[in-house]
């Protein structure tokens, strides 16, 4: 889960800034199909409302629907790793 959740915020980060790989393929194919640019202000904007939305879903599918084993971590005693 914790692997899944490191792709997942850095695939999320990337679509965020209009000015990375992903974004600018999104954009050059968007202004090709109906020439239209789009706004870099209005594209993060509607970027951060998605990622924002995707981001509670994925929170949303861990704590209800996947659940992860949570007991050792919760049982884990800190006096024992200082060294």
């Amino acid at each position: 889960m914790m692997v899944f959740a490191i792709v997942f915020a850095a695939q999320t980060g990337m679509s965020l800034i209009p000015f990375k790989q992903a974004a600018l393929i999104v954009l050059g194919a968007y202004q090709s199909m109906s020439g239209y640019s789009m706004d870099y202000g209005k594209y993060m904007l509607l970027a951060i409302i998605i990622c924002g939305a995707r981001c509670v879903v994925f929170i949303f599918l861990g704590k209800y629907i996947f659940r992860p084993d949570m007991s050792k971590l919760l049982a884990l005693e800190t006096e024992k790793l200082d060294i």
